[in-house]
């Protein structure tokens, strides 16, 4: 029986994405558990994939962080849209390792809310959630955000058309719940 150890979020960090990340970033976007949860579920080739990171690489309005666990990538969150005079941004984000520890997207989503709001002047992340992602939508209520509406029949998967939720969290709440956050997760087990 394996022995429960505290989960410590020293061990995490984010950084910036880099060229040395692109094959397991792609074998995470093109994976059954994380394809169907996105806008577009095809499969992605090399060089889409690579089109997408270059995309972004020299722009001020996407910004995409790597989770490592001990040194190790094990998931992604993407910031994009991001609006210098509105003071918001939209987020995806994922855990693309299947053996990644208990915790660790609770994990990524604080780190990534934390990094979003002190260090880019951000006010408001938005997010957009496949209606039929019921885990998303939970894990977005445990990180404070709020539903703001929903898009009836937005989007085709599979030849029927599926609901889009809209949340939302912003600066001034998230200071004030980010440290009961940060409480449950450095009190949490994996």
């Amino acid at each position: 029986m394996e022995e429960a150890r505290v989960i410590r979020i020293a061990d995490f960090k984010l950084v910036s994405i880099e060229e040395k990340h692109l094959e397991i970033v792609l074998r995470w976007r093109n994976s059954n558990e994380i394809r169907t949860m996105m806008y577009t579920d095809k499969i992605i080739s090399l060089e889409e994939h690579w089109n997408w990171f270059e995309s972004f690489r020299n722009s001020n309005k996407t910004i995409i962080k790597i989770l490592l666990y001990l040194g190790e990538p094990i998931g992604l969150v993407n910031f994009n849209k991001i609006n210098a005079f509105d003071n918001k941004c939209y987020w995806g984000f994922y855990i693309g390792a299947m053996d990644a520890p208990k915790g660790a997207g609770t994990i990524l989503g604080y780190l990534a809310l934390n990094y979003i709001f002190e260090t880019q002047s951000i006010r408001k992340v938005c997010s957009e959630i496949i209606g039929y992602n019921t885990q998303s939508i939970e894990f977005h209520q445990k990180m404070g955000f709020a539903e703001e509406g929903r898009l009836v029949e937005h989007i085709n998967k599979g030849n029927e058309f599926i609901d889009v939720v809209l949340m939302a969290q912003f600066e001034h709440q998230w200071r004030h719940s980010k440290n009961n956050l940060k409480k449950k997760l450095e009190g949490a087990v994996k």
